[in-house]
């Protein structure tokens, strides 16, 4: 068994004997901001069941490039396997720096053939994941203040606190618009008494006027992910 409770809400749900059985083939790792973990046409050597910080799965096409999803300790990075595929369609970059435990895609897969519970419990996650995709193909119909702010939101469920250690740039890249309409929108939030912004750090304030400058953009994956997995409170 771990000298510590796992903090990834998918690893919570073993049991004794199966926590027992996995714990050697766990390695913890530290992920740092702006690893790549994989990109499109890669084989999927490893899977992350992240204990903090967040992974964007990114999406890139004659090159342009937006994010799709969030991944943190409520789910489990590397989900092509679970959908019967070795090889990645998208970039895995992290977006907040953290810890996890890491798998081999073999003894990942083994694992989950001597565990049909578990097994159905990470495929239940891909489904909460599509959910948010789904959401976040919708949001881009927003203004950009919303979206970010819906954005700030979803990092600052998985982040574990208020403080957000962003760049311009990489805000940029995440929400598929300009660096300069990013700086506009910050500012904008700013003013409003919802964040402190600085130098490559956002601070969310007003957590609650955030979500009601985000509207309907932000919410629906959330509740879905609790209804989905039958946890209450926030997403994780």
């Amino acid at each position: 068994m771990p000298p510590h409770p796992f903090s990834n809400r998918l690893l919570q749900s073993l049991d004794e004997a199966a926590a027992e059985k996995l714990w050697p083939k766990l390695k913890r790792v530290t992920l740092t901001s702006r690893d790549v973990l994989e990109k499109p046409g890669d084989r999927v050597e490893h899977v992350y069941f992240l204990e903090s910080g967040v992974i964007s799965t990114v999406v890139q096409a004659h090159g342009k490039a937006a994010e799709a999803g969030l991944t943190g300790f409520e789910g489990v990075f590397g989900t092509s396997l679970l959908l019967g595929d070795s090889v990645a369609s998208n970039v895995g970059i992290v977006q907040v720096s953290g810890e996890a435990y890491r798998i081999s895609a073999a003894d990942f897969l083994s694992f989950l053939d001597g565990n049909p519970a578990f097994a159905k419990l990470c495929r239940m996650y891909v489904h909460t994941f599509l959910i948010q995709t789904a959401q976040t193909n919708l949001a881009m119909r927003a203004k950009l203040e919303e979206r970010l702010a819906r954005w700030l939101l979803m990092v600052h469920d998985r982040a574990g606190g208020p403080r957000l250690e962003l760049t311009h740039q990489f805000m940029s890249l995440m929400l598929a618009t300009r660096r300069a309409g990013v700086t506009v929108a910050l500012h904008e939030l700013e003013s409003q008494a919802l964040i402190k912004s600085t130098r490559g750090v956002v601070t969310i304030i007003d957590r609650k006027g955030m979500e009601e400058l985000a509207g309907v953009y932000y919410g629906v994956a959330e509740a879905e992910y609790r209804r989905i997995m039958g946890v209450s409170g926030r997403l994780t």
